[in-house]
């Protein structure tokens, strides 16, 4: 799903959509434009699957943008949210914000995530019935015969929903007793020899700014990593990137929209 027409590989820990209309149980949902990932587990992660030794979650594709280990999706039992960890170098744009390489963000229904260029929407659970309390368990759902099949599905969708809030808490109570409430899921180190460099480019002399007729020889993330080392404090929004590389590099005034 990527622009090379690279398919996204969805591996063991949750799986692809199906055509069932019964409701999945899953803590949250990654879902794209032609894949849908059920997150079963406090954790996934996200990567380049290089060799068959390589273990990720989710193999984003084979473009070396993407680290081995890029990134990992957790339960913050602290904050009680979903979090993301950034291990690649070439970072990820989340609600079409760059993160860098070592910062972790909190996730929210619908946040926006792009690594290379694979792009998905981070989905919560839909939940039938909000305005109810979380005691309430539909004893009136069989009151009706001709509304049965709905409230039926309302009451299993409230069910699956306890039994997930309770199989967190029980998650939390375990962890807290191993390891006195640390943060679940997060990675002190980054994996090692995730991070690549394009050759020959701290070599090239050529004069870039000047040319409009010469596509530079950087990849995509370098070109992204010039663009936010200028910013102050090293923050830029994705059409402030695009601007940054518009303006130094003349090449993609011409051809903006090929890359835009």
């Amino acid at each position: 799903m990527d622009a090379s027409g690279t398919a996204v590989t969805v591996d063991g820990g949750g799986e692809t959509s199906s055509s069932s209309s019964e409701p999945v149980q899953a803590y949250a949902k990654l879902e794209g434009d032609s894949f849908c990932y059920y997150i079963r587990t406090l954790q996934v992660t996200f990567g380049r699957k290089a060799t068959s030794s390589d273990h990720v979650d989710i193999h984003l594709g084979p473009t070396k943008a993407i680290s081995r280990q890029h990134a990992r999706l957790f339960y913050n039992f602290t904050s009680q949210r979903f979090e993301m960890m950034v291990f690649g170098k070439n970072g990820a744009f989340v609600n079409d914000q760059f993160v860098e390489k070592g910062v972790t963000v909190p996730l929210e229904n619908r946040t926006k995530i792009q690594i290379g260029e694979v792009s998905f929407s981070f989905l919560l659970p839909k939940i039938e019935g909000d305005h109810e309390t979380g005691d309430e368990t539909g004893d009136d759902d069989d009151d009706n015969d001709n509304d049965d099949e709905d409230k039926k599905k309302k009451k299993r969708m409230r069910q699956q929903h306890q039994q997930q809030q309770q199989q967190l808490q029980r998650s939390k109570h375990q962890r807290n007793g191993r390891t006195g409430g640390t943060t679940g899921g997060a990675a002190t180190t980054a994996a090692k020899g995730n991070d690549f460099d394009q050759p020959g480019e701290e070599d090239d002399d050529f004069d870039y700014s000047t040319s409009k007729d010469v596509k530079p020889p950087f990849s995509y993330a370098s070109l992204i990593a010039r663009a936010i080392n200028t910013a102050a404090g090293r923050k830029l929004t994705l059409n402030g990137i695009y601007q940054y590389i518009s303006q130094h590099f003349p090449y993609y005034q011409m051809a903006q929209f090929g890359w835009q």
